[in-house]
């Protein structure tokens, strides 16, 4: 990758665009970097999922966004709707975790960013977690809560998720435009964070990137992924949308950070999407780590993040 470090503008490179770090965004990161040195990379487990939930609950829900419990598609979840919201249109958000944390209640703030700045109900579902449930149940549940949605009466939806549940995404995304089985309307656009595209983990960065990234380590997705594979193949499409781009896909963005093991499960979707004619815009935020978008409030690169992807699911939905 071209090297674009410093301060400036964005510099867009074909299908990517490359976003320089701020100031103040580099004294955040550092900060960061200090606070997780003294402590071990988190490992996805049962055991620490109320820990997960309680960080990830700091993504403040904007005001003007009301929650509600409800059921789609036989799985309950969370409803965040703008007071103002269209009622054309809808988004399925699909929370992170490595497929054995992570929740709706957790994931409300996140969500209702995007929510907030799209002006567009999202439905986070509460779809079953691996080792307990290993694959395929999310899938499962997240098809089930798309065909939910497809029967509400809205005239288009959007899928959208982070890291794992970004990789649920694409993967649903896949499932959902290649085999008909979508209820009564097909997704018309997706927009992911970080997604976790390749449960093979084959991708260069896993290894090179290993050092910069504060969260994430190839061990703690390798014991992810294996609790979730249970034995399944890492290369079905429905585990690891990488290997499933092809023509016929809608428009997607990727917003990932340059300094994540997961960096090349975007940098490499992106270009197995090229090769197929798929419309797909990469944002890579220079010096950023795994799931900076979170991070309202800390990072000014967050909001900016936030802002490209509810405009692009707006764009794509109405």
């Amino acid at each position: 990758m071209t090297s674009h470090r410093g301060r400036g503008d964005a510099i867009p490179e074909g299908m990517t665009t490359y976003h320089p770090i701020d100031d103040a965004d580099a004294v955040a990161v550092s900060e960061l970097r200090r606070a997780f040195a003294k402590t071990t990379k988190p490992q996805f487990a049962p055991e620490n999922r109320a820990t997960y939930d309680e960080v990830t609950r700091r993504t403040p829900v904007p005001a003007g966004v009301n929650l509600e419990e409800g059921v789609v598609g036989g799985v309950w979840g969370y409803w965040c709707r703008p007071q103002s919201a269209s009622g054309s249109s809808a988004i399925l958000f699909l929370h992170g975790g490595g497929y054995v944390m992570g929740s709706p209640d957790a994931y409300r703030g996140l969500a209702g960013q995007i929510v907030a700045r799209s002006q567009m109900a999202a439905f986070i579902p509460d779809y079953r977690l691996a080792p307990e449930h290993p694959f395929p149940a999310a899938i499962e549940d997240a098809v089930a809560v798309y065909g939910g949605i497809s029967k509400l009466g809205f005239g288009s939806i959007g899928i959208s998720g982070d890291s794992s549940g970004g990789g649920l995404a694409l993967a649903l995304l896949t499932y959902l435009t290649f085999t008909g089985d979508n209820g009564d309307i097909s997704p018309s656009v997706a927009a992911v964070f970080s997604p976790m595209t390749d449960l093979a983990l084959t991708g260069a960065s896993l290894t090179n990137k290993s050092d910069a990234d504060p969260i994430l380590s190839h061990d703690s997705l390798s014991k992810a992924a294996a609790a979730y594979l249970a034995g399944h193949s890492a290369r079905d499409p429905l585990v690891s949308p990488l290997y499933g781009v092809r023509s016929g896909l809608p428009p997607i963005r990727i917003d990932v950070g340059e300094d994540e093991v997961l960096l090349d499960d975007s940098l490499r979707y992106l270009d197995r999407a090229q090769q197929n004619g798929v419309e797909c815009a990469l944002n890579v935020w220079l010096g950023l780590p795994h799931g900076f978008a979170s991070n309202v409030g800390v990072f000014r690169a967050a909001d900016a993040a936030l802002d490209g992807a509810a405009a692009f699911l707006a764009e794509h939905l109405r």
